[in-house]
């Protein structure tokens, strides 16, 4: 009779803790599906999605084509500014070297007479 007893207050037990665990489980599931439906709502304005949450194909290729320019505009930027470094360059020594020559003809001219 205590066997029985004992098996019976084990099986209440079980179902009980079983029954506990399926209201957590129940619970969590329905606060699951609460968040969700309110961050549906958060993110749609009657009833249609805010475009600002939706990243349609349209926009990824506006973008991409943006990304595609601002790399084009930066290439061409370093490009344009070494080819002006070097002429800059070419040209100073060229006009510098023009000038010294025409001071040194000078100064023999001015020397000589």
């Amino acid at each position: 009779m205590l066997r029985n007893n004992t098996q019976g207050k084990l099986v209440n037990f079980m179902v009980r803790r079983k029954n506990r665990l399926n209201n957590l489980v129940f619970k969590e599931v329905n606060s699951i599906k609460e968040k969700a439906r309110f961050l549906q709502q958060k993110t749609s304005i009657n009833g249609s999605p805010r475009s600002s949450y939706s990243f349609s194909g349209r926009n990824k290729r506006k973008a991409q084509g943006l990304v595609e320019y601002a790399l084009l505009v930066g290439l061409l930027a370093t490009v344009a500014l070494l080819a002006i470094t070097h002429l800059g360059e070419a040209i100073n020594q060229g006009f510098l070297q023009n000038i010294r020559a025409n001071l040194e003809a000078a100064s023999v001219t001015v020397t000589s007479s």
